[in-house]
């Protein structure tokens, strides 16, 4: 009986030891660079990833499009504003189907947590002639800190099987709206938005994923996160709740409501997780995938190799531009060429060409880059991608 009961305890000990717990140490050698991710099609048949202990899922077999590439680009910039930050992280929120911006949430990682406490607004205007039918309307973000009401939790820490936490909070956005139709000049709005999130630790083990050459990664240690949440969105103009038909016009409503059903597979020492699953409801069923993505950076191999980019240092300045012009940095002096692709922030190719570099500096003012919006420099060398960097024109 002594044996029977000493065997148990063993098996107890070891399944204790076995179970994933990310830490704060886990962070110390994060650098806040440019994470790359690939979305996946459509048609790529999404394996079950229901909760579990102790499982390998395997996401080798789903496939990327082609051009398709999200950079989720981090920096070590500080805002007075944001005294607890130590990091941004650049993201973009969706208006409708045909307007987004960009902004950047400002962050820290502590011992007790992942946390961001608002987000830095660059000025961005964005013309909305084809919705309006006039062609001076326009919607201008300015420059602006939005502190949230209370700071959201990405993760906890430590984090591990049955860690569950949530975030509540509000914040504004401001800007000017230009609608001749309706006697809008620069006239000041604004977006109030609440944000609720419930998130649980409902799974652990180690998942294995494809780099941007189809190459099969080793299993990686994850912790799956399912996080439910919405947003309510509302608008005013002076002050004043915006009129139904002008929010008709834009797609938008008045108190709009967005529902968010997501798994997210984080790993230990990774901001962006590993992989990222949009459920249309609930029921995080394979076939109630809307939207997946695959962080195809720092992956581990069975060699016990990681993919680290030749290069880690690329920079462009000043950065944002306000006429499209950069120059861009690289660390290794020796290289003296290589192609580049301009992408938009649908993944879209837009611009080709060669970048020729003395002492790692070159120059860009391909005249694509003169619109304002978000744009993603992609450099390659001897056919492969060599790194990336984000590029914001201002008008």
């Amino acid at each position: 009986m002594k044996k029977i009961l000493l065997f148990l305890s063993l098996l107890m000990s070891y399944a204790s030891i076995a179970q994933i717990t990310i830490t704060k140490d886990n962070f110390d050698d994060w650098k806040p660079v440019a994470d790359s991710l690939r979305k996946i099609t459509d048609n790529s048949p999404v394996p079950d990833l229901q909760p579990g202990e102790n499982i390998e899922w395997d996401l080798t077999g789903l496939e990327y499009f082609n051009d398709t590439i999200y950079f989720y680009a981090h920096s070590d910039t500080e805002y007075p504003a944001f005294p607890k930050g130590r990091f941004d992280w650049g993201v973009y929120y969706i208006i409708n189907s045909a307007m987004r911006y960009a902004t950047n949430l400002v962050g820290s990682i502590d011992d007790d947590g992942i946390h961001f406490y608002g987000e830095h607004l660059d000025r961005q205007a964005i013309g909305i002639g084809a919705l309006s039918g006039s062609a001076g309307d326009s919607l201008v973000f300015i420059i602006q800190d939005i502190p949230y009401s209370a700071f959201r939790t990405e993760l906890p820490l430590p984090v591990t099987m049955g860690s569950n936490w949530s975030s509540d909070y509000n914040f504004t956005t401001n800007f000017n709206l230009t609608v001749q139709a309706y006697g809008l000049n620069k006239v000041p709005c604004q977006r109030k938005t609440q944000f609720v999130s419930q998130d649980e630790v409902v799974g652990w083990g180690k998942m294995r994923v494809k780099d941007n050459n189809g190459k099969a990664s080793a299993y990686m240690d994850v912790l799956q996160v399912k996080s439910v949440g919405y947003s309510i969105d509302s608008f005013f103009l002076n002050g004043a709740p915006a009129p139904v038909p002008l929010l008709t016009a834009f797609g938008i409503a008045q108190g709009q409501h967005f529902n968010r059903y997501d798994y997210y597979f984080y790993r230990p020492g990774q901001l962006t997780p590993l992989a990222t699953f949009e459920y249309a409801d609930g029921s995080f069923a394979s076939n109630k995938v809307t939207d997946a993505k695959i962080h195809v950076l720092n992956l581990e191999y069975p060699s016990g190799l990681k993919n680290m980019p030749e290069n880690s240092k690329v920079e462009a300045y000043p950065n944002p531009s306000v006429n499209g012009d950069f120059k861009v940095s690289i660390s290794d002096r020796t290289i003296g060429e290589m192609d580049y692709r301009i992408v938009s922030m649908t993944g879209k190719t837009i611009s080709t060409g060669k970048m020729h570099f003395t002492n790692g500096v070159s120059s860009i003012n391909d005249k694509n880059l003169q619109n304002p919006g978000i744009y993603f420099l992609r450099l390659y060398r001897e056919g492969r991608l060599y790194n990336s960097v984000g590029l914001t024109t201002l008008r």
